[in-house]
């Protein structure tokens, strides 16, 4: 699916989509502003299609130590987002499978020397969406440059 970003500042809205390679070019964003920002993904059904039980599966042997989530794997089975892979966690990806809870929800990781809060038109920064749940990282994911 298309993945754009959102950028809100002083009220005045403005959306970027990603090309065909998945990338979003912001060098069209005022540098100074300050902005609230918004993914959005268009295809809510294969991202909900894309959490399954494997993926809480993923999490319960993260939790018992059979296995070691890193990176996007941990982004994505934090589901409460407090950092840590807990049952709680591989309970909210068993409700999305069940159809008992919403699914589709995404988050940005930031891969980048600068702070996410304050990025500065010289920092080299790539953001990756992350599908909350999807653990094994069977939605594609787009990095936003």
């Amino acid at each position: 699916g298309e993945e754009s970003l959102t950028f809100t500042s002083n009220g005045s809205a403005s959306t970027l989509t990603s090309n065909m390679a998945g990338l979003i070019d912001l060098t069209s964003v005022a540098n100074g502003d300050t902005y609230s920002v918004k993914i959005n993904k268009h295809d809510e059904a294969a991202a909900k299609a894309a959490i399954e039980i494997s993926d809480a599966v993923d999490v319960l042997k993260d939790i018992v130590g059979l296995y070691d989530l890193t990176g996007y794997a941990k982004n994505s089975g934090d589901m409460d987002g407090d950092g840590v892979i807990e049952l709680s966690d591989a309970i909210s990806i068993l409700k999305i499978v069940a159809g008992l809870e919403s699914g589709g929800t995404f988050h940005c990781s930031v891969k980048s020397t600068a702070q996410a809060t304050s990025i500065n038109v010289d920092d080299s920064i790539i953001l990756t969406t992350i599908l909350l749940g999807d653990v094994d990282g069977s939605y594609a994911v787009a990095e936003i440059l």
